[in-house]
């Protein structure tokens, strides 16, 4: 977005003065970390709509979120590893707890801005399993991520879990083979 399009943006969806800092200070800055693969292939994606190379972590399920932001006309900018949010959250056994994390992306949309953290069905299983109060699965077989979700919610964004396969292999396949 040019830095006009982007006033327009801001004031249309009514940002706060905090959010816009913070969405020009993750437009601004390099990614936060340098992604690692450790068990996945990583690699880095020429990404035409934002003019730079976007990193992923994960080719099933990172690279087919990028696919995705690159194709949705409604998708205006990605940023990989945006930097770290605090998620704060209740303890089964009680009291509080809370942890850094760095989401795969920011994505900002025509009607959103917020991160996306991106894994696979049997990943977030897994981590449900192990940390029920950070991973829900709800009523409709969504996920989502309570803590992350109340943090975005507080800067008047959005927190949304990208889960792979939900749209299928061959969809990535497809964009990869129609991409220049």
């Amino acid at each position: 977005m040019t830095k006009a399009s982007f006033i327009r943006w801001t004031g249309q969806l009514a940002l706060s003065i905090a959010a816009v800092a913070l969405i020009k200070r993750i437009r601004a800055s390099e990614p936060f970390r340098r992604t690692k693969g450790r068990f996945n292939v990583r690699g880095s994606y020429p990404s035409t709509k934002m003019g730079r190379t976007i990193q992923f972590e994960s080719h099933r399920c990172e690279l087919s979120a990028i696919l995705e932001f690159e194709h949705d006309s409604h998708v205006r900018e990605y940023w990989d590893q945006p930097g770290q949010i605090k998620l704060n959250y209740q303890k089964p056994a009680g009291g509080k707890g809370g942890h850094l994390h760095v989401p795969d992306f920011f994505v900002l949309g025509d009607n959103f801005a917020g991160w996306v953290e991106c894994k696979t069905e049997d990943e977030i299983t897994e981590l449900a399993d192990q940390k029920p109060f950070l991973y829900v699965r709800g009523a409709d077989r969504s996920w989502s991520c309570p803590p992350g979700e109340a943090y975005a919610a507080s800067l008047g964004m959005t927190y949304k879990l990208y889960i792979a396969g939900r749209k299928g292999a061959a969809l990535t396949r497809n964009l990869t083979f129609l991409d220049d």
